[in-house]
């Protein structure tokens, strides 16, 4: 026999070391996965395999655990005060166990994990993996438990990394091939570029990888040093920081005790600055609109601007950005006071507070708290830069070497850094500031809910479709906006805020991901994947406007107007003002004011959808008409007329009266091309580019940290320069883009701009209520007027609707989805509505130009999740039969369900079997078919859901399961990604029909098993389901000769450590019924019922059951293998008991198998009172043997016989053991190969596919063909040997026999010889022992005539028993062999079925050619 495939295997039973464990019952082998040891090498001895390790034979010692023997351990827990030697399972769960290998070490095993011990170099684990039982190749049967664990316990095993292949570029090859290759070139370059690179990186010089310093936290978490000298420094800032804005009142003068106070520090400085400077700051001048400047003015402005920027409006941004101003005047009547209490109470901006009876009051404006708080936050960056800069020199070297971090990005992290701490404290004071504000800008957005994206002054090209792909596009922008909410510092929000204009920016719709009915197989996600991405919609500066007005409207975000000014006016370092973060922020700024400003249009607008949009929805048609059809005189208009005539008043009420009091920002906006090429401004500079310093820079010069990396100071440092700190300069607001630096979007949106935001806001962004445009509106979930009328099945509405064919085209019906992209047939269908389906489908079919490859394309078009009208047609079962050829029942949903797939799943259907059956009829008729395929049936396999479960895997009905069996080609032991088969699934559910008949199927593994080791009877839903499983197990085994079934079904474990084996007989009582009666014994039950019987009849043979191997020897882990063949031997022996020719009417046998209850005690005394009976009866029947020459012959010749037949079923048995052992080598080796073949990457799919079929089709069942085959023939050969005991008790009688008669000789002899004595002599004594020896030589006689009879008695059984025996192992043999053709014939035929399915993968066309492979 040629050696395993496993190299621990092929080299153990090579070495004497096999010789040396003996016996093998007392030995378990720890044998690594064969996966493990082709696969990868030991690091420790250079990289070498399994078969080229040095200390191989300490290697093989180290994985075999030496049992101890089990009557010594039972011994040993005896006399340790235990039961018996019991072993309860459940105290055994969860410890460790030690066990001692070949070669005096150790390892400890527990649960399912076994850890290397004393003795080892290395402590290593590996799992145990599953157990089975290996036979050598030996004549004689010796069984090896061994435990596959998932890696050697000795030394350091890696993984080999393997080489792919690379076709050949010389020589010639065909057109396809030269086809393939062009086809294929990109992901081999694409491979082998990944590769390449990671080769690089391995070689590349060793130099030490530099830190990825994201935060400023990161920071100091990678240089501990720099945070313990930094951490004092801010820790007094925060202390500062927060108890200026939580200051107390000072003790009165009557306290018995007043401290100094304290001394004000940079913070408090910078507050008393700040408010300094906004009491003495002079009046402001009104802002000047943009419109008011000549348009030649402004581009020879930015023409002749070099090194500054082009001033605009010139209205003060940091004061008037904030402020809040009446109708009347530009200053507050009203001044907000301080309220400060004795206690812990905080700032409030809008508050009077007394405090001891005197009234203490402070009259300022909003804006002066939030220059307060924009000035403290300033100076707390700015000191936390001065700390940072104190840091020891050495340590900021070291940063500097082991990072990519320079002076201007260490400014960014730590600005972001304090803004982040300080958040809590600032944002909610500056949202208290702006709450006005606020409430005005949510309300108004509230009552734009209903607005549609195409009423926001833009022309969508594309129709319907185009339309509906920018609205899902915006939706995730949507999501990315919302993300404002959570921002913890204004650079968040601000971010959030880029990302989204960007996004916006940048619309582009995604290759299509929808199959058209096809099988959605791997060439269309191929072609897919080929596809560039293409713009919905060319932004300019007007649709980027409208377009961040719909997501403000969408996402209903709270605090606007105080997230503006936080973004603005709270972040220093980073340039907010010009570039591309300037432009996005100068957008959002427009957009919040045309919201406050100018919405009146879009509210008008929201309304009136929301009209229609509810008329649809109840069905009033009434409404519809007067909207849809207007007349001169309608109502509507009326009310339309009377709402404006509301919006009119905003002005005077909650808004302000002109925009001239509103900051010039909001209504002007300046653009130009930033820093000239002369510049003196250091490109690595974080500072703003203007030398005109804004409101918050006049409080610190914020020296920088150039210094600080000395090897990446700028080469022309920042020039400095002078100012009045109690007058500081006012900087204008102004948008700088430098369009070389932009991204192309924003260039665009630049080169495009023809004038300014609030003129182009306040002539195109205007709600269009007309009645083209409010019938083509959507709502929030997408849903136009027709989807509305559907969804609430409206009938007559939606025949009114699709009667107005100016407004809703055919074209119209055949893209109108929502935002899950569900059609209105796919709606109606998921309703159930029949008169609505029907009456879209009439509208459809009743049209000229809709063709049938159209409506067939039409019912294939799928929604978000992948599914199409197919997918639900179990709410419309009726269309199978009229529309089924048209229907794409091969096309996979996102968890890959085809719509067959879908209907199997409809368990509680009322018409589940007609519905699915047709279902099954339709698929088969509109399937597929390549060139040269003859196979007809139903493919299945093209059925198989993402979880890899199969139709049988979900099909609930006994009938439509043997229908797929019978007429379809399925994998009937396919399993899902629970490695479940059918009949697991079956039995956990409790469905016992469609167990029923997938047990009638042959090719059903009925002892599969899953992840866990468990089968598809130990995954029975409750005890009844394993009852009638079991039952079908017995209707299974081949009857007795009285027509009775009798079989050891079923065996489990118990905690006591013991085995329970479940028996069961039945006889048929009618033609449709069965009797069955079932019975629970253990091993010692069986073991006990030998020994009686063997009481009663000593001369029969009896098979010898005593002494097999414990499956318990592992407990944490018990071998579940051995437990399957003690269940093969035990039902085994029954059947041969059956058939005995001695034991097969024997009371006890039958009572052993049909009463449940039995009692030992009783059996034994009735055993041995038939034992003396029998005795006597031989006795008192038979005749002594005088001639036991003849008995040796018989016995003779019968052992030659028999000992013959003992050689051959040997034989047989070693020879099905090597085909046993080669079958599963195959497998591992196919799965092996289909591993690497996947790695080949100019392979096409189709081919790795074909490759993983067809190794799967090598798997070996686990109740296969050879297992029985191997159980039958050792049933023999147990026979064999128990005839051979039952031959060896002549001969030993026949010694008895001889023994006795020489004894009886001497005596008469003795007597003889004692006769010759003198007489007189000692008389009384001579004829004392004269009779003594005439007593025991009649007793020798009678002993050898007793003898003689049980001599004859034994010829007799043994010959009886002979030629019975030898008919019943002829049966067997013959049975067994028979079952064995049939098995391996479906087997093979299973499997040719397989290897088709791999050839109808590989005739599939390929990727990119069109043509087929051959």
């Amino acid at each position: 026999m040629p050696l395993p495939l496993n190299p621990f295997l092929a080299a153990f039973f090579s070495n004497p070391l096999s010789t040396q464990c003996n016996p093998p019952g007392n030995h378990i082998l720890l044998v690594p996965t064969t996966d493990v040891l082709l696969t990868h090498r030991d690091v420790e001895y250079g990289n070498i395999g399994f078969a080229e390790l040095p200390n191989l034979d300490e290697f093989l010692a180290s994985h075999v655990i030496r049992m101890p023997n089990p009557r010594v351990a039972a011994a040993a827990a005896n006399a340790a005060g235990g039961k018996d030697g019991i072993v309860n399972l459940r105290e055994m769960r969860g410890k460790a166990k030690p066990y001692g290998t070949f070669n005096g070490r150790s390892v400890v095993i527990k649960d399912n994990l076994v850890y290397s011990n004393k003795g080892f170099k290395n402590l290593n684990s590996a799992t145990l993996v599953s157990d089975a039982i290996w036979y050598a190749d030996t004549i004689e049967p010796k069984p090896w438990l061994i435990y596959y664990i998932s890696r050697p316990l000795l030394g350091t095993w890696e993984p080999l990394k393997t080489v792919p292949a690379v076709l050949p570029t010389g020589g010639t090859r065909s057109p396809a091939v030269n086809a393939l290759t062009a086809t294929l070139a990109g992901d081999a370059a694409a491979k082998g570029q990944h590769a390449k690179a990671s080769a690089s990186s391995e070689s590349g010089p060793s130099t030490p990888k530099k830190k990825d310093i994201k935060s400023f936290h990161d920071l100091l978490n990678n240089f501990p040093v720099i945070a313990r000298q930094m951490q004092p420094g801010l820790d007094k800032v925060y202390r500062e920081f927060t108890a200026a804005f939580e200051q107390r009142f000072p003790p009165p003068p009557t306290a018995s005790h007043v401290p100094d106070p304290e001394p004000d520090g940079p913070i408090k400085t910078a507050m008393k600055k700040a408010r300094m400077t906004n009491a003495t700051a002079p009046p402001q001048k009104p802002p000047v609109k943009i419109q008011d400047v000549p348009a030649e003015e402004i581009h020879s402005t930015d023409d002749s601007s070099t090194g500054d920027e082009a001033t605009g409006s010139g209205g003060n941004s940091g004061n008037g950005a904030g402020s809040s101003s009446s109708s009347n005047s530009n200053t507050h009547d009203t001044a907000d006071k301080l309220s400060v209490t004795n206690g812990t109470e905080r700032l409030n901006a809008s508050s009077v507070s007394t405090h001891s009876g005197s009234q203490v009051s402070e009259d300022y404006y909003s804006e002066d708290d939030e220059h307060v708080m924009r000035a403290s936050l300033e100076s707390a960056v700015t000191t936390a830069i001065d700390i940072f800069q104190g840091v020891d020199k050495q340590q900021l070297s070291l940063l500097g070497a082991t990072t990519d971090l320079t002076g201007p990005l260490v400014e960014r992290l730590i600005e972001r850094y304090i803004s982040e701490t300080l958040h809590h404290i600032i944002f909610p004071r500056l949202s208290a500031l702006k709450r006005d504000e606020d409430h005005e800008l949510e309300a108004k957005i509230r009552q734009m809910d209903c607005i549609d994206l195409s009423q926001l002054g833009m022309d969508i090209d594309g129709g319907t479709r185009n339309k509906h792909e920018v609205t899902l596009a915006l939706g995730n922008v949507v999501e990315e906006f919302r993300k404002l909410s959570t921002a913890a510092c204004p650079q968040d929000m601000l971010s959030v805020l880029f990302s989204t204009v960007k996004s916006v920016s940048q619309l582009t719709s995604s290759p299509p991901t929808k199959s058209d009915g096809s099988d959605g197989d791997a060439s269309n996600r191929a072609a897919e994947g080929t596809q560039t991405e293409k713009p919905l919609i060319m932004v300019n500066a007007d649709t980027l406007v409208s377009l961040l007005l719909y997501i403000v409207i969408r996402a209903q975000q709270k605090h606007l107007w105080a997230r503006f000014v936080y973004m603005r006016h709270f972040i220093f370092i980073e340039d907010v003002d010009t570039g591309e973060m300037g432009y996005a922020l100068s957008t959002f700024e427009a957009v919040l004011s045309y919201l406050l400003r100018d919405s009146s249009g879009l509210r008008r607008a929201s309304r009136r959808n929301k009209s229609l949009w509810e008329a649809a929805a109840k069905g009033e048609l009434d409404v519809l008409r007067a909207i849809l059809e207007p007349s001169s005189d309608d109502a509507v208009d009326d009310e339309d007329a009377e709402n404006d005539s509301d919006n009119a008043g905003e002005g005077s009420s909650s808004r302000r009266a002109s925009s001239g009091e509103w900051p010039s920002s909001f209504t002007s906006f300046s653009f130009s091309h930033g820093l000239s090429s002369g510049s003196s401004r250091s490109s690595r500079s974080s500072r703003r580019a203007s030398i005109v310093l804004s409101e918050a820079e006049a409080y610190s010069k914020g020296s920088g940290l150039g210094h600080v990396f000395p090897f990446q100071a700028d080469s022309n440092p920042e020039p400095t320069v002078e100012f009045n700190l109690h007058f500081p300069i006012k900087r204008t607001k102004k948008v700088a883009l430098d369009t070389r630096s932009m991204s192309s979007s924003s260039e665009i949106s630049f080169r495009s701009r023809a004038t300014s935001f609030g003129s182009n806001m306040e002539g195109s962004v205007e709600g269009d209520i007309s009645v083209e445009r409010l019938s083509q509106t959507h709502d929030s979930f997408g849903e136009s007027l027709l989807m509305m009328a559907v969804q609430h099945e409206q009938i007559e509405t939606l025949e009114y609707f699709l009667s107005l064919r100016s407004f809703f085209s055919v074209r119209f019906v055949l893209e109108d989805i929502n935002h899950e992209d569900t059609t209105l047939l796919s709606a109606a269908v998921q309703l159930g509505n029949k008169d609505l389906i029907m009456m879209v489908i009439n509208f459809l079919t009743g049209a000229d130009e809709v063709t049938t490859d159209e409506l067939a394309s039409y019912f294939a078009l799928q929604d978000i999740w992948g599914r199409s009208v197919a997918h639900y047609l179990f709410h419309a079962p009726f269309l199978i039969e009229k529309y089924g050829a048209m229907l794409p029942w091969r096309q996979r949903d996102k968890n890959g369900q085809t719509p067959l797939f879908a209907l199997c799943r409809s368990y509680d259907h009322a018409a589940y079997y007609d519905m699915v059956n047709e279902g099954i009829r339709m698929a088969t008729q509109t399937q597929k078919h390549t060139p040269g395929d003859t196979d007809h049936r139903l493919h299945l396999g093209e059925h198989v859901d993402a979880r890899g479960n199969t139709l049988l895997h979900i099909v609930n009905h006994a009938q439509l399961a043997a229908r797929i069996l019978q007429t379809c080609d399925v994998d009937v032991n396919a399993v899902n990604d629970k490695k479940f088969t059918p009949l697991m699934v079956a039995s956990k559910y409790g469905r016992f029909a469609m167990v029923q008949t997938l047990f009638r199927d042959p090719r059903v593994d009925v002892g599969a098993k899953e992840l866990r080791g468990l089968t598809a009877v130990e995954l029975a839903k409750d005890d009844e389901m394993r009852n009638k499983i079991d039952d079908l197990m017995l209707l299974s085994t081949p009857p007795g000769p009285d027509m009775r079934t009798t079989s050891v079904v079923r065996s489990h474990f118990v905690e006591d450590a013991s085995v329970r084996f479940v028996v069961k007989s039945g006889h048929a009582v009618s033609a449709v019924s069965y009797a069955v009666t079932t019975c629970r014994r253990s091993q010692t039950d069986f073991e006990h019922l030998t020994r009686l019987l063997a009481l009663e009849n000593p001369a029969s043979w009896i098979p010898n059951i005593t002494g097999l191997r414990s499956p318990f020897q592992i407990p944490s882990k018990p071998s579940r293998t051995m437990l399957k063949d003690l269940q093969l031997r035990m039902d085994w022996f029954v059947r041969m008991m059956i058939l005995h020719p001695t034991f097969a009417q024997h009371e006890m046998l039958w009572e052993f198998i049909l009463v449940p209850d039995i009692q030992p005690d009783m059996m034994t005394q009735r055993s041995k009172l038939k034992a003396e009976t029998r005795a006597e009866k031989v006795r008192d029947e038979l005749e002594p043997l005088e001639d036991i020459r003849e008995v040796e012959q018989f016995v003779d010749h019968a052992r030659e016989l028999v000992r013959g037949v003992n050689f051959s079923t040997k034989s047989v048995m070693r020879r099905t053991n090597a085909v046993s052992i080669a079958a599963a080598d195959i497998r591992d080796a196919a799965a092996l190969l289909s591993r690497e073949v996947a790695l080949i990457a100019f392979l096409p799919a189709t081919h790795i596919s074909a490759m993983e079929v067809y190794a799967r089709s090598l798997v070996v069942p686990q109740a296969n063909a050879y297992m029985h085959f191997r159980a039958a023939f050792l049933a023999i050969q147990s026979s064999v040997e128990a005839i051979l005991t039952a031959l060896g008790r002549p001969p030993r009688l026949i010694l008895q026999i001889q023994a006795t008669r020489k004894q009886a000789e001497r005596e008469y002899q003795s007597l003889s010889r004692s006769t010759r004595w003198p007489l007189g002599l000692l008389d009384d004594a001579r004829q004392r022992l004269k009779e003594e020896r005439e007593e025991r030589a009649r007793q020798s006689e009678a002993a050898s005539e007793d003898l003689s009879r049980e001599l004859r008695f034994t010829q007799q059984t043994v010959a009886a028993e002979l030629a019975g025996w030898q008919d019943m192992h002829e049966r067997i043999g013959r049975r067994a062999i028979r079952d064995l053709v049939r098995s391996m014939v479906v087997q093979e035929q299973d499997r040719l079925n397989v290897m088709q399915r791999a050839l109808r993968c590989i005739r599939q066309p390929v990727e990119g050619l069109g043509v087929y492979t051959t």
